[in-house]
């Protein structure tokens, strides 16, 4: 654990230099379109997906609770769920919570659009990054059958079941960036990082095509 935790951190440490430079000029690789916030329109598909009962927010139970047991119907395994709603408890506490001024209510997409600025900001600190990372990494293990580090196009599509998102190959396509027909841990997390601090349409479809 100490190793994981200890690579994560370096590999987090390493993106952040470039992130938190674009983040002060105000300006993210590939913004170019001044009239569309692709950044929103992603994390608006992102509500989207895990609004289960069409209330409009994402409350705890639907980011905890329903995730990890749609985690645990596609896996059919127990561990597997309890670690994911594990994982998902500490980063509802941790990040989620910090949105909302009353967590029994949820958080709609509109709500943490409006903190764009600030939380843009927010993302490329440290501490936030490795919880990125460490997310990126546990949906790629939750996936991987084979345990070989790589995914192939059914192990994707069952990744991306877990967010309600139906796969295509041109989502595949797009994240598996070397062209070599799999997806390995680097290219999840890129693609993850990309989707969760860019303005632009780099990694738009990780949780399902948007754009």
């Amino acid at each position: 654990m100490v190793i994981y935790c200890l690579l994560t951190s370096v590999f987090a440490a390493t993106l952040m230099s470039g992130f938190t430079r674009v983040i002060q000029d105000k300006k993210m690789p590939g913004d170019h379109d001044p009239l569309r916030d692709n950044w929103g329109v992603k994390w608006r598909a992102f509500f989207k997906h895990m609004d289960m009962n069409g209330d409009g927010k994402m409350d705890e139970n639907e980011y905890v609770n329903m995730t990890a047991a749609t985690v645990g119907t596609i896996t059919k395994s127990a561990e597997k769920e309890e670690k994911m709603r594990a994982f998902l408890k500490e980063n509802w506490e941790r990040w989620w919570k910090s949105f909302m001024k009353d967590a029994s209510f949820g958080i709609s997409a509109d709500d943490f659009i409006s903190t764009e600025p600030k939380t843009r900001e927010k993302m490329v600190d440290i501490q936030h990054l490795v919880m990125e990372v460490k997310w990126a990494l546990m949906l790629f293990e939750l996936v991987d059958v084979d345990v070989n580090d790589s995914l192939n196009e059914t192990e994707y599509g069952n990744y991306l079941e877990i967010f309600r998102a139906p796969f295509s190959p041109d989502i595949f396509y797009e994240a598996d960036s070397n062209s070599d027909g799999s997806i390995d841990k680097s290219e999840m997390v890129i693609n993850e990082l990309s989707w969760t601090i860019s303005k632009s349409t780099d990694g738009a479809d990780f949780y399902g095509k948007v754009l």
